[in-house]
């Protein structure tokens, strides 16, 4: 498989991970009615109001429109919903669902992403790009909101080509590449209006090129603004029919962040940044508002194994030094954006509003997270798995079975003790699994704090492998742990309430619940059989592969 994998091009990997993303996304989709959201219901009603009539209004509401002159509109950014139009019409030309239609438009852009994902890291190194596409796909939320009619992927999807191209164009000086990043983000601004903010680090590094700075040449800049501003007059045209002014948004008319006379700067509470940060990205703090313990978690919470990108991107800076500085520009504009914004609610005044702080705002963060994570855990591996590097590993191994045996009335009990529940999200407290990942988490970055200073003072180098091996071994751990949030808790949950899942979902799902139930251990540990598996059979190879350099080393 290594030789296999060794001998494939960088275009078919690329590829290969896009199929990938696309069968693990139609493996959950549903056309069930059941959605969580206004957004979802918006989303939906105004799609099929376009396909089905030709229409941009409706005289009567529907949830999340706004209303204006006794018409009713969508009340997001209309860009997602005209792209999923032909995907709607397409499937039921085809006798199929129109809403499986546009839950594909999601899960297409999905993939796409992750083609960008690895085509991005390529620029740093294959390995990390090929671990970064790997923990896109399977340990982060993307997934989540790929498998629903939401707006997100498809923003995703165009913000990670922009800064792609644009990073293209740094190094072939062709033209074409800088027109494609500022097309995408036109079209960003379409689909998601704040998300427009990505293109402040972009023109910031377009003006800070050596060719533009030492000429004072702001050509490339202004062909970049005015493209960008070309691409987005449909939005615009949009407005000025539906509103009859085109500055004007759907926001300006729902009231709901904040009432619509007030100024725009009150929708800023810069005392609310340290409250939002430490909820979106440490710890999520509304356990007790509508749906927070169900699918709400801090960054952390979520990914634990994004811990790896703080040291992570010391290496991309080392490979691309520009390039790393525009994405840590990024970064701190959209958190701080995000942060001290007022989002549908207030953690300083308490409104009763404020669980809509999630990590989805930081979604356009993702890929560049993963791969900055995917360049430490290069970095782990780049000097091979030696004896002690296997030790450390397998004494990690056993830590995590240790730690599920802990949790076990906590996390397994919550999942597999209920497998005859009608309604898992009702059973499914996921606090719970937020402390465990974020417990993960902690774990994990004290490790990696360790191993970076033992290696700074040129500690025992059979010290400084055993942590390697713990670092690499908590890694997976808290990759089995957002693969069981984000994938077990969000998607099959999800999919289960929205109604029928494909057939070959709904056998695995039995499996899943039903059979690990009927294995269970009465006895004093009562983990489930299988939960050991995941731990035991990645350890089988370790220490197959620690003897066999045992008797490597002494034997022969």
């Amino acid at each position: 498989m290594k030789i296999i994998w060794e001998r494939t091009s960088s275009n078919e990997k690329a590829i290969s991970f896009f199929a990938i993303s696309l069968i693990l996304g139609l493996l959950f989709v549903t056309d069930g009615a059941y959605e969580f959201s206004w957004d979802n219901t918006d989303y939906y009603i105004f799609i099929m109001l376009v396909a089905e009539s030709g229409k941009i209004s409706s005289h009567e509401y529907f949830l999340g429109s706004v209303c204006y002159n006794q018409q009713c509109y969508s009340g997001r950014a209309p860009g997602y919903q005209f792209i999923a139009v032909p995907f709607y019409l397409l499937f039921k030309a085809l006798g199929g669902s129109g809403k499986v239609g546009i839950k594909f438009t999601s899960i297409l852009f999905f993939a796409l992403t992750a083609f960008l994902v690895f085509k991005l890291g390529k620029m740093f190194s294959e390995l990390t790009a090929s671990v970064g596409s790997i923990l896109f796909i399977f340990g982060t939320f993307v997934i989540e909101y790929a498998v629903k009619i939401w707006n997100h992927t498809t923003s995703l999807f165009f913000v990670t080509l922009s800064i792609y191209s644009v990073f293209l164009f740094r190094e072939n000086k062709k033209l074409r590449y800088l027109f494609i990043s500022a097309m995408s983000l036109g079209i960003v601004f379409m689909v998601r209006y704040d998300e427009v903010l990505y293109g402040i680090p972009i023109a910031v590094y377009i003006s800070l090129m050596p060719e533009n700075l030492k000429k004072r040449n702001f050509r490339n800049l202004m062909i970049f603004l005015s493209t960008a501003c070309i691409t987005s007059i449909p939005v615009f045209v949009y407005h000025y029919v539906a509103f009859g002014n085109p500055f004007t948004t759907p926001y300006s008319f729902s009231g709901i962040a904040r009432p619509v006379n007030e100024s725009s700067l009150a929708l800023f509470e810069v005392e609310n940044l340290p409250y939002a940060l430490w909820n979106m990205l440490i710890v999520y703090i509304y356990k007790d508002t509508p749906w927070g313990h169900v699918f709400h978690s801090s960054l952390i919470e979520s990914s634990p194994f994004l811990v790896f990108s703080l040291p992570g991107v010391v290496y991309l800076y080392r490979k691309k030094p520009q390039e790393s500085k525009m994405l840590i520009l990024t970064f701190l504009i959209i958190v701080l954006f995000y942060g001290s914004s007022y989002r549908w609610g207030s953690l300083v005044t308490s409104s009763p509003l404020g669980y809509c702080f999630n990590v989805r705002y930081f979604m356009g963060l993702i890929p560049f997270l993963c791969l900055s994570s995917g360049a430490f855990i290069e970095n782990l591996l780049k000097e091979g798995l030696t004896r002690k590097v296997n030790l450390g590993i397998i004494a990690g191994l056993v830590g995590g079975n240790l730690y599920a045996i802990y949790v076990e009335k906590t996390l397994v009990q919550v999942l597999f003790h209920s497998y005859d529940s009608i309604d898992l999200i009702a059973s499914m407290n996921r606090t719970q699994l937020n402390q465990i990942n974020h417990n993960l988490a902690i774990t994990t970055l004290l490790l990696v704090m360790t191993y970076i200073v033992l290696r700074y003072y040129s500690v025992n180098l059979k010290v400084l492998e055993i942590i390697r091996g713990l670092c690499l071994a908590f890694g997976v751990v808290s990759g089995l742990g957002a693969i069981l949030t984000n994938i077990y808790a969000n998607i099959f949950n999800y999919a289960y309430k929205g109604g029928r899942i494909l057939p070959f979902l709904d056998a695995l799902r039995y499996i899943g619940i039903h059979i690990p139930g009927f294995f269970y251990y009465n006895s004093f540990l009562q983990v489930p059989v299988f939960y050991y598996i995941i731990f035991s059979l990645p350890m089988c190879y370790l220490i197959y592969n620690f003897v066999k350099r045992i008797k490597q080393d002494y034997l022969t």
